[in-house]
Parts: C-alpha cells; sequence; structure tokens
C-alpha cells in the first residue's frame, strides 16, 4: 500500500491531515502556555499530553465513533498514570 493509499484510507476516520493539525496545535498551545505547573512536567507527562491532543483532534476532525481513538487516549493516561503508581 502507498502513502497516498494510507492517507486517503484513513482521512474519513481521522479527518483531514491540515485540519487534524491546526487543532491539535491549538489544543497543545493551550496545554503548554500561559503558566501554572507546566514547568513541572516530566517528559513523559507531556509527551502523553501531546498524544492525547492529536487524538483529540482527530475525534473532533474524524469520526467520533472510532473507538480506537478513545482506547489510545486512555492507553496514553494509563502509561503516565502506572509510573507514578510504581513511584518512578
Amino acid at each position: 500500500m502507498s502513502a497516498e493509499d494510507i492517507i486517503a484510507s484513513r482521512a474519513p476516520v481521522y479527518g483531514s491531515f491540515s485540519n487534524v493539525a491546526a487543532k491539535a496545535q491549538a489544543i497543545k498551545m493551550a496545554f503548554f502556555t500561559g503558566g501554572g505547573g507546566c514547568a513541572r512536567l516530566q517528559p513523559d507527562h507531556r509527551e502523553s499530553l501531546d498524544l492525547i491532543a492529536t487524538k483529540i483532534a482527530r475525534i473532533c476532525c474524524g469520526d467520533p465513533d472510532h473507538k480506537d481513538s478513545w482506547d489510545d487516549i486512555a492507553g496514553y493516561a494509563t502509561l503516565v498514570s502506572k509510573r507514578i503508581e510504581k513511584g518512578e
């Protein structure tokens, strides 16, 4: 399968890349600007929030009933939660 085929097959599920990118970047700007506790975030916190933002953007721009997107959000949050639980 070519890159073009992959892009074409995913657009109905996730929306257009341009729209998702714009929305994801807006969400990330809201997460990481304006002060607050963001300076205390560890790399896994930030990466999880980045990935969750992208998933939220895909849900908003594409198919909101695509179960995998919701499962991924739960998974990224769980990874951080488990690390915190272990005291790492």
